[in-house]
């Protein structure tokens, strides 16, 4: 009987030696997706969106995003009389296939500070998108009102942004009379050389 019941132990000992004990699964290697940048990523610390319009501008299917932000505190900041204006960013952002958008151009010196517009305050009007032209459209002034609209166009062989047109037109409240002016000498002025303020 001893035997038999040494013999069992045995046995049992013997199958607990060598069973494969269980294995974990390997472990996951986890690859964590590309940060999508959108419109919210491009907003400078301390900006705020003045005018967004969305588009295609270099014609590659992806969906493509036109900035102009502005200072938090350009009321208070900007002294124009005294050549000391708060600027206001213009940012191209172009789109990819994954959704991300990424900066390919900027000019600070494209859109009028909050107070160049004299009496009539604020002169920024609007921010127009159609395609490759982008206007940025300004109306200020008292007695004597003004217009300034700024047309930039994208050329897509040199993957640039270049002045396209700069129309001015002052309009007298009391004598209207159409003296409207089209700089032709600054057309084809690549974006980050353009500047509203010396002209």
């Amino acid at each position: 009987m001893q035997v038999f019941i040494l013999s069992n132990l045995l046995f049992f000992f013997l199958i607990s030696c060598t069973s494969i004990p269980p294995t974990s699964p390997p472990p996951t290697t986890q690859t964590t997706p590309p940060s999508v940048l959108t419109v919210d990523s491009f907003i400078l610390d301390g900006f705020s969106i003045l005018a967004h319009e969305k588009a295609d501008f270099n014609m590659d299917g992806f969906e493509d995003a036109i900035l102009i932000l502005k200072n938090i505190n350009e009321e208070e900041m900007s002294d124009y009389v005294n050549d000391i204006p708060t600027l206001r960013p213009l940012l191209f952002l172009a789109g990819d296939k994954t959704g991300s958008l990424h900066l390919v151009a900027r000019n600070d010196k494209a859109v009028y500070c909050f107070d160049c517009g004299g009496q009539m305050g604020d002169p920024f009007n609007s921010l127009v998108v159609n395609k490759q032209f982008v206007s940025i459209n300004h109306y200020g002034g008292s007695r004597i009102r003004w217009t300034r609209n700024i047309t930039f166009k994208y050329d897509i062989a040199k993957k640039s942004w270049f002045l396209h047109k700069d129309e001015q037109n002052d309009i007298s409240t009391i004598a209207p009379t159409d003296t409207s002016k089209l700089d032709t000498t600054s057309i084809n002025t690549p974006l980050h050389l353009f500047d509203l303020y010396a002209s």
